[in-house]
């Protein structure tokens, strides 16, 4: 009887001394509670002491890099809950700046940064992470449209979300670093996907089209332009050609009359002489005085363009003779 005493507190004591030992594992910190009051916070790894019964310790791994999954489960078992099943769909669907609706499927990542504010400054952190993760996505993609959703603007909407959301984990104390946002699947509603599939090949047949055309102008309108710049060079020469025309028709015309004013009698028959000979140019001419006298022969076939100061003056007359061509 006495020898099964001591075996009874043989097992006591080796059973207290299992319960004053616990465990930091590699990645782990520990957090230890006597009567409900933080006296310690363990973060290196090895064997550590404790009081049985009265010290609680709490264990987060803080390496181990966590995941948030919205619109999908990996886990394939969830799609055949009915309640999880209906979770996922709630999930999914969202509501963009355009006022359309999409299919999304979304993964945070993140890490335990401090295990004393997970485990204490939120009843529940899990799901508050899980809340505050959803909420900032559909904040978020309510700020982008559906083109910028789809395809244009994914890699921002993904670092905004980030952002947004470590700001707001920071601001619960939850003790998390969010390390990654990633926009996996978004599509359309399954029931307008094929409608949607029309409209972006619409745009995109449009916007070829818009290529196609781009080309073209890029072709045509360097063409025309050397065209209007050569038609302006001509026109500019021709404009210079008329205008060297006209100085020159007024110097003759000066020139003329500053002979005329010198001669008056004189051009004045000379000019005579010069219609004459424009109007009849091919007609042997012979001139006679005004009172029907023969006149000295004055061919008028040859320079006509002489200075009319040669211009021999009309011999008196001497007989009555008839002009004839």
């Amino acid at each position: 009887m006495k020898f099964a005493k001591w075996i009874v507190l043989g097992l006591i004591v080796i059973v207290i001394g299992f319960m004053s030992v616990y465990q930091v594992d590699s990645g782990e910190e520990a957090v230890v509670l006597r009567y409900g009051k933080k006296i310690a916070v363990i973060r290196d790894q090895g064997l550590n002491m404790k009081i049985p019964f009265i010290d609680q310790v709490f264990k987060e791994n803080t390496d181990q890099l966590r995941t948030l999954e919205f619109g999908f489960r990996s886990d394939k078992g969830a799609y055949e809950d009915p309640d999880s099943m209906e979770d996922i769909q709630h999930e999914s669907i969202m509501l963009t700046k355009d006022e359309n609706l999409i299919d999304l499927e979304a993964v945070i990542q993140y890490k335990i940064t401090s295990v004393e504010d997970w485990l204490f400054n939120i009843k529940d952190p899990d799901k508050t992470l899980k809340v505050s993760g959803e909420s900032t996505i559909r904040r978020v993609v309510a700020n982008h449209n559906m083109d910028e959703s789809l395809t244009d603007n994914k890699s921002v909407i993904q670092q905004e979300i980030m952002d947004d959301l470590q700001k707001l984990t920071k601001n619960y104390g939850l003790g998390v670093q969010i390390t990654q946002v990633q926009l996996q699947d978004v599509d359309p509603p399954e029931a307008v996907n094929e409608a949607f599939k029309n409209v972006q090949n619409a745009k995109e047949t449009k916007q070829s089209r818009i290529n196609e055309a781009q080309g073209q102008a890029n072709d045509i309108l360097p063409k025309a332009r050397g065209k209007a710049a050569s038609s302006i060079n001509d026109a500019e020469g021709y404009k210079e050609k008329r205008i060297k025309e006209a100085e020159g028709d007024v110097a003759n015309f000066n020139e003329i009359y500053k002979t005329y004013k010198d001669s008056k009698e004189v051009t004045r028959k000379r000019l005579y002489f010069e219609m004459v000979q424009e109007v009849f140019p091919n007609i042997e001419k012979f001139i006679v005085s005004e009172d029907g006298g023969t006149v000295k022969f004055l061919p008028l076939t040859g320079n006509m363009t002489q200075n009319p100061a040669t211009i021999p003056t009309p011999a008196p007359a001497t007989e009555n003779t008839e002009s004839k061509q």
